[in-house]
């Protein structure tokens, strides 16, 4: 169960890294990704993972 946790933590810490460098690209002017679409695109999934190992986590936790 370690392991997984660990693999979560590590999971829940890049997306969180993703999220605010995808969110501080767009704010300069700069989306992530071609489009302000493709950008919203992608941070929407970016978060939604983000949200799913963060229950998984909470799950492992209890």
């Amino acid at each position: 169960m370690d392991d997984a946790r660990q693999s979560l933590l590590k999971t829940i810490e890049r997306l969180g890294r993703e999220i605010v460098t995808c969110q501080n690209s767009m704010d300069a002017g700069r989306p992530c990704l071609g489009t302000s679409a493709d950008h919203r695109e992608w941070l929407h999934k970016l978060q939604t993972e983000l949200f799913e190992a963060e229950a998984e986590l909470a799950k492992l936790e209890r």
